[in-house]
């Protein structure tokens, strides 16, 4: 479901279920600072949808359906802190899932 998981670039993997246990849920990938660029596979399960935004970015609305999103264009390098992602949904249940990856320095 995620081919992006390497270990020839920078890689860093989330996963978390719903509900969210608060309005939102954070990953943050701190030590991808000074790393980039970086496009990130996104998925979740048990149908309905759940809200992702990216660092300073609008929200995408992603479908939790077999087939995850690919998102590209993630910062060129990482500001200090890292990349950020938020998480919202009304789900009471099923997984969500977030894979990073960015060529390393």
């Amino acid at each position: 479901m995620f081919p992006d998981e390497t270990t020839e670039n920078y890689s860093m993997g989330f996963t978390g279920g719903f509900p969210t246990g608060a309005p939102e849920a954070s990953a943050i990938a701190s030590d991808a600072s000074g790393k980039g660029p970086f496009t990130a596979t996104v998925g979740c399960d048990g149908g309905g949808s759940m809200k992702l935004r990216v660092d300073d970015q609008k929200p995408r609305d992603i479908e939790c359906t077999a087939q995850p999103q690919r998102i590209e264009g993630i910062q060129k390098i990482a500001r200090t802190g890292g990349v950020k992602f938020w998480i919202a949904s009304d789900k009471n249940d099923g997984h969500w899932k977030i894979q990073l990856v960015g060529a390393r320095p």
